[in-house]
């Protein structure tokens, strides 16, 4: 049985951390011959060392607005996609990040290649932004076709119980559609000696350091301007800290004015995008999660995994990753007081954070392992094709 992950971008992200686990750990009984994506990335050379087939598809050039060639293309994107169904003889095609582009691989469905189609929502803000009348009108578009289409697709997935309320919430009465399939992490890749030595070393620093690390897109989702007000609360009282972000993104530039703007320029760190994330993890101090919005966070599973003291905003599926016991601590999302107390409880009390990072460790290896999503997904796949493959 043969599944193809179509996904919007290879740009580094949790979602396409998601697809490269999906293809490394694949479930019994299947196998991931393609992903197609609309853009490339490096993410491509990660899944083509897997021995997975990437093709990319292109970015899309035209809106709505420009009728006749938005929907010339859309037949070109499904055309494309059929004959790579054809081709790689295809059971079941699931998406990532799509929005509108959903539509279009809902319409492959058919009794030979595919035979199903699973959408995957990884966040609760996953409908266009509605603050103009133009984009309000889009948004109730992508809501009235997500509910059409609720009633023909195989399944959905949500990747925690927060983006399945979410879902609900915007597009109407689909709960019983909407399966929740949690993100998982490989632990033993989170399995690695530290190199703090090495990290100073590249930074340019010296110890006595301590170091806090962010990991995520430079957009507004994740909250940097609310770490750079908290930064400056605390740039006094800790005058050894020092913050490192990882990730790129379209407010590159203007995070950087504002860093310098604050007198941090010699406290943040940006570092781009990295491939050792489970090696700064183990030479870092803390982990900070600042975002206003999440779906479930693969970076906070991955600090989990390593064991690492959290401080977290409480939004979406964050709390559903740390679970009822004090694995972390919380701060409401955009506060940057709260957000600098938390960090220097973290700080000033450091048994009792790295205890809680030892209860984080033991929570993903019971909940969000990489082997328990593989299981999920086997139970999703199986049941959605069954042992003939029969479409229900």
């Amino acid at each position: 049985m043969n599944v193809m992950h179509v996904i919007l971008t290879l740009e580094q992200g949790g979602a396409q951390e998601v697809v490269r686990l999906l293809c490394q750990h694949v479930p019994p009984g299947w196998r991931v011959p393609i992903v197609a994506s609309f853009e490339d990335g490096p993410v491509r050379a990660q899944l083509e060392r897997l021995g997975v087939r990437v093709e990319i598809l292109g970015k899309r050039r035209y809106g709505i607005e420009a009728l006749p060639r938005f929907l010339l293309e859309g037949a070109s994107i499904r055309r494309r996609l059929r004959a790579l169904a054809e081709e790689g003889q295809i059971d079941l095609v699931q998406t990532h990040l799509l929005e509108t582009l959903d539509f279009h691989v809902l319409a492959l469905l058919s009794p030979a290649h595919p035979r199903g189609v699973v959408w995957t929502i990884h966040n609760v803000a996953f409908l266009p932004d509605g603050s103009t009348p133009w984009l309000w009108l889009k948004q109730l578009g992508h809501r009235a076709l997500y509910r059409l289409g609720a009633g023909r697709v195989s399944a959905i997935v949500a990747v925690s119980h927060s983006v399945k309320a979410a879902f609900v919430a915007a597009v109407g009465p689909v709960g019983e559609r909407v399966t929740v399939l949690p993100n998982g992490v490989d632990l033993a890749r989170l399995q690695v000696a530290p190199d703090r030595a090495g990290l100073l070393a590249e930074l340019g620093l010296a110890e006595p350091v301590t170091l806090a690390l962010t990991v995520g897109r430079l957009a507004e989702q994740k909250g940097h301007s609310t770490l750079i007000a908290a930064a400056v609360e605390l740039a006094e009282r800790h005058s050894a800290l020092h913050w490192l972000w990882v990730g790129d993104g379209p407010l590159g530039t203007m995070l950087a004015a504002e860093v310098r703007r604050a007198n941090l320029a010699s406290r943040v760190h940006f570092l781009g995008l990295r491939a050792d994330i489970p090696t700064l993890l183990c030479a870092c101090d803390l982990f900070v999660l600042p975002s206003l919005w999440e779906g479930l966070s693969v970076a906070l599973l991955e600090a989990m995994a390593a064991a690492r003291p959290i401080v977290a905003s409480a939004a979406g599926g964050t709390l559903e990753a740390l679970g009822p016991g004090e694995t972390g601590l919380t701060f409401a999302p955009g506060d940057a007081r709260a957000l600098a107390g938390a960090i220097t409880r973290t700080l000033d009390e450091p048994a009792a954070a790295r205890e809680r990072g030892l209860r984080a460790r033991e929570r993903v290896r019971e909940h969000f392992s990489v082997e328990a999503q593989v299981r999920s997904c086997t139970q999703l796949y199986d049941s959605l094709l069954g042992s003939r493959g029969s479409r229900p």
